[in-house]
C-alpha cells in the first residue's frame, strides 16, 4: 500500500527543483527550499554582490568566506581530484568567452569566433586557509560552481528530508529509502529509461533544454 507522499516543486538554481518525502511533512520541505534559495544567492555568479562574485573579484587576496562557501570550495577541489581534472570550477573564463555571461533565460551572447581555452588546474589557482576560513584566487582566475553546487546541496539536504525521500535539484538527485510503494524510487530519464533506487544518486545532463551554437 502506498504511503502518503509530501512534495514541493519550485524553480531555483536555474532549474526546476523537486523535493519528495514519505516521512517528513511540509515544514521540512519548506525549510529545505529556503536553504536552496539561500545557497542560490550565495553561490551564483550572476548577482554582483553574491559571495562567489566577491571571491571572483578578490584579485589574488585572501578573503574570509562563510562556512558554507568554504565547504563548497573544498567540494570543488575534491571533485577536481576525483575526476582527474575533468570537473574544474575554474571554468568561468571559458564560459564567458563562449557567450555564457548571463543567466540562460536571458539569452546568450553569440561570439563571432570561438577559441578553445586551456583551463588552469583548480589547485593551482584556488588556495584555502582553514585556520582563518579564507580563500584566495590567483589573479585572472574565476570560479563557476554550477557543476558541483546542486549535487553537494542534494547530499546535504537529504538528511533533513528524512529516511525515505528524494532531493532533485535540476537533474542532480539524491535518493534514500524504499519510496512510497516500498519498491524504491523510480527515476524517469529523458530518453525513457527508468532507474529504480533505494540509496544513492543520479546525475543527468544533456542538450535538450540548454544549448547554443555558431549562427550560420
Amino acid at each position: 500500500m502506498s504511503r502518503e507522499l509530501t512534495t514541493r516543486h519550485f524553480d531555483a538554481l536555474g532549474s526546476t527543483c523537486e523535493l519528495l518525502s514519505v516521512e517528513s511533512g511540509p515544514a521540512a520541505l519548506e525549510r529545505c527550499e529556503q536553504r536552496i534559495r539561500d545557497a542560490e544567492v550565495r553561490f551564483t555568479r550572476f548577482i554582483r554582490d553574491s559571495e562567489l562574485a566577491g571571491l571572483n573579484a578578490s584579485e589574488g587576496r585572501y578573503v574570509p568566506v562563510s562556512p558554507e562557501m568554504f565547504a563548497m570550495l573544498e567540494a570543488a577541489l575534491w571533485a577536481f581530484a576525483e575526476s582527474d581534472g575533468l570537473v574544474n570550477a575554474a571554468v568561468l573564463p571559458a564560459l564567458v568567452a563562449a557567450g555564457y555571461d548571463r543567466p540562460f533565460r536571458h539569452g546568450l551572447m553569440q561570439p563571432s569566433v570561438l577559441h578553445p581555452m586551456q583551463l588552469p588546474p583548480l589547485p593551482q589557482v584556488l588556495l584555502l586557509d582553514q585556520a582563518t576560513r579564507s580563500a584566495a584566487l590567483a589573479p585572472g582566475a574565476a570560479l563557476d560552481l554550477g557543476g558541483i553546487a546542486k549535487g553537494a546541496l542534494a547530499d546535504l539536504l537529504i538528511d533533513e528530508l528524512g529516511e525515505n525521500a528524494v532531493c532533485n535539484l535540476g537533474g542532480d538527485l539524491r535518493v534514500r529509502g524504499a519510496g512510497p510503494d516500498g519498491d524504491g524510487w523510480h527515476i524517469g530519464l529523458c530518453d525513457g529509461t527508468l532507474v529504480a533506487l533505494r540509496e544513492g544518486a543520479v546525475c543527468t545532463s544533456g542538450i535538450s533544454r540548454r544549448r547554443w551554437g555558431v549562427a550560420r
